[in-house]
């Protein structure tokens, strides 16, 4: 976005997005054994972000279009990620774990869109979404 060009509330913007998702990632207990830990919950999670930001199905596709869209494969700078873990970890770590504390970001992101009237435009019979 061009200098000068309004770019919304601060708590609207992706960056704020990710760290609402680092943040509700850090109530879910890792139950693994920490001496086995290679990729942490943060990085698996914000790695399933970022592939569906991206729109694809493979880690591998993903690192490929993020580095045609954005000329870098590294997701350090974007989603904050350390290190990237590859699709079969991230299918077993999503077994093992309850997402329940990530459905929360939803909440918390339905609530800035309210408190900034971003969904007015949306609604539908009786002010629904």
């Amino acid at each position: 976005m061009a200098r000068g060009l309004r770019r919304g509330p601060k708590l609207l913007r992706f960056q704020s997005l990710v760290a609402s998702i680092a943040d509700h990632v850090a109530g879910i207990v890792d139950t693994r054994h920490l001496n086995k830990v290679r990729y942490t919950l943060r990085d698996c999670y914000l790695s399933i972000a970022a592939l569906f930001f991206v729109q694809d199905s493979s880690l591998l596709q993903f690192q490929r279009r993020f580095q045609r869209q954005f000329q870098a494969n590294n997701l350090a700078s974007t989603f904050g990620v350390r290190k990237i873990p590859c699709d079969s970890q991230l299918r077993d770590l999503l077994d093992r774990h309850d997402f329940a504390p990530v459905l929360a970001t939803f909440a918390d992101w339905i609530g800035r869109l309210q408190c900034f009237k971003w969904l007015q435009h949306f609604q539908v019979f009786d002010a629904r979404y």
